[in-house]
């Protein structure tokens, strides 16, 4: 084999450079964070050389899976367990690693490695039948789809699930590199005009468990406010869960400072790991972390995806800190377009009775439009005199074609973290979350969304558009730079 060629797979301990092409921006992230000692669960990844290969052969070659085996053995060396069996099996995360972020479009499988001897010396180590329970529960509803869809539309067996645990590895690596063809990751990558031909990478991780006692939980930190651009950092904890409860927007969790009055001394860590990674980094991070059992593993880093506005302010900010320089600063702010930066607000405070809900603001803006509670009855074409207010329980990433023609979105469940922030703020529409039962809302109904002040209100509302002081400051500057470079 040609020793020029990149490596197909590698470990956290080999020498590799942290090329967002080959290992993709998580495990260049990843390598980032060990390089830095971060604590990080012992991992492994496949490159987006492997994916191609396997993309041409149309499966995973017979040495790459030797290959793939032989990292499971290092894992077990690592971590002082063993792969699908007792007396401590070791359960692993088979997850996407693209050059570009895709929020929820391509797959995910958690806690694979679940086999009947696994399950008993599972019990054995948490005893508790909850615990396990609810890793059978993560594991099952992962893994279901990526097995399901690799049978191209013909009847899927039951079990559709393999029982080795080897078995189960090798499917979820074919379907997670599958899942970059599939139909929400290509719509994605034309919105966002993300190359086809880029690939993915794939990263397989020792699970760290968030339910493992009331010591344990999951959560996401964001150094700066995606929101407003402030400096005081953000995110969100759920106590004794796993971390895909957040994403997935199934539950609203606590605020992160929750984590500082239960576990001060891992929320110091924490926020010292954070203010690290900025600075090294040289912008905000959003971080994905657990805590087992109260020790803090990272599971993720990638630069803060914000508002326009917000960024505008997090630029200005840095240069204040002395963390960027002049001339950075302005190459940076001069990639805004100042023109999308004024603040909408509405003209009066509205009567109490037009409050219909109030949730997490997790979007900023005002829009205006007819709820659709479901996404299936969604109508398929919308203008800015019918524009669509899309109202869901929670969003997934099958909701996107829907998502990008709303004018606003709005959830019962979910934080500033879950799938519908995320989206929302990339779409740069008005989004509040986490709002609770909103069954007296009713489809077909017109609404107006304050995505600043996380509120629902009933019927049309006038509004005004004004410029933020920092947004002149910026432009001020971005003129400054311009009128230096042509003298």
């Amino acid at each position: 084999m040609d020793s020029d060629l990149p490596p197909i797979v590698v470990n956290e301990v080999q020498a590799v450079d942290q090329d967002r092409v080959l290992l993709g921006g998580k495990g260049a992230g990843l390598f980032w964070m060990a390089s830095l000692g971060v604590p990080v669960p012992p991992f492994f990844m496949l490159t987006t050389r492997a994916w191609r290969e396997w993309d041409e052969a149309g499966q995973l070659l017979e040495p790459h899976t030797s290959m793939i085996m032989e990292m499971i053995r290092w894992l077990e060396q690592r971590t002082g367990r063993t792969f699908g069996r007792g007396p401590r099996p070791l359960l692993v995360s088979v997850r996407s690693a693209g050059m570009v972020s895709m929020p929820g479009m391509m797959d995910t499988i958690l806690n694979l490695g679940l086999t009947p001897e696994a399950l008993g010396a599972l019990h054995e180590e948490f005893r508790s039948l909850q615990i396990v329970g609810d890793v059978i529960t993560t594991f099952v509803d992962t893994a279901t789809p990526v097995f399901a869809s690799q049978h191209g539309g013909k009847p899927v067996p039951r079990p559709v699930i393999p029982v080795a645990a080897q078995d189960q590895l090798v499917g979820a690596i074919e379907g997670v590199f599958a899942s970059w063809n599939n139909h929400r990751a290509r719509l994605y990558r034309r919105i966002n005009r993300i190359p086809d031909e880029h690939g993915t990478a794939i990263v397989v991780q020792a699970m760290v468990f968030g339910n493992a006692d009331a010591e344990s939980g999951a959560g996401v930190l964001f150094t700066r406010d995606p929101v407003t651009g402030s400096g005081d950092p953000r995110g969100e904890w759920v106590a004794a869960a796993q971390g895909e409860a957040i994403v997935s927007g199934r539950m609203t969790p606590a605020p992160v400072h929750e984590l500082a009055c239960c576990q001060p001394d891992v929320f110091d860590q924490l926020l010292r790991i954070a203010r690290c990674l900025e600075r090294e980094a040289g912008e905000p991070q959003d971080i994905e972390f657990t805590v087992e059992r109260g020790k803090l593993f990272l599971l993720q880093t990638r630069a803060l995806k914000h508002t326009p506005l917000a960024g505008c302010r997090i630029v200005l900010a840095l240069l204040d800190e002395g963390s960027i320089t002049r001339d950075e600063a302005i190459q940076r702010l001069s990639s805004i377009d100042f023109a999308d930066l004024a603040i909408e607000a509405l003209v009066q405070p509205p009567a109490d009775e037009l409050l219909l809900a109030t949730g997490l603001p997790a979007s900023p803006g005002i829009a205006h439009g007819v709820v659709a509670r479901d996404v299936g009855s969604a109508p398929s074409v919308t203008s800015e005199r019918h524009p669509l207010v899309l109202l869901r329980p929670e969003t997934s990433p099958h909701d996107l074609p829907v998502m990008r023609r709303a004018a606003a979105l709005v959830t019962e469940r979910g934080g500033l973290t879950s799938h519908a922030a995320i989206i929302a703020r990339e779409l740069r529409i008005p989004c509040v979350v986490g709002c609770g039962d909103l069954d007296s809302v009713r489809s077909g109904g017109e609404v107006t969304v304050d995505g600043a002040a996380g509120r629902l209100y009933a019927g049309r509302l006038a509004t005004e558009r004004s410029v933020p002081e920092i947004v002149r400051r910026a432009r001020s500057l971005v003129a400054e730079g311009e009128e230096v470079s042509t003298t």
